[in-house]
């Protein structure tokens, strides 16, 4: 599990970046902003799902999925 920890670590942030460069090619910087907001909430909202699921489900979940909402939120600049 550190490698899908790892993963997230250096996919987070990259996503970010890499949705911002894409949607600057639209003409409404504003519409552009707001794509990436309602993405970013949509993948909150489902990080917070599948964090809550690991931690009531597998023992040790911390140790196995050492990720929790606010470290995501954190990545993605929230």
């Amino acid at each position: 599990m550190t490698s899908l920890s790892q993963t997230l670590e250096d996919f987070l942030p990259n996503a970010l970046m890499e949705a911002q460069s894409q949607l600057q090619k639209l003409t409404s910087p504003r519409l552009a902003n707001n794509l990436i907001q309602a993405a970013v909430s949509l993948f909150v909202n489902d990080f917070k799902i599948v964090e809550e699921a690991i931690r009531a489900n597998v023992e040790l979940s911390q140790t196995i999925f050492p990720w929790s909402i606010g470290e995501a939120k954190l990545l993605l600049g929230c």
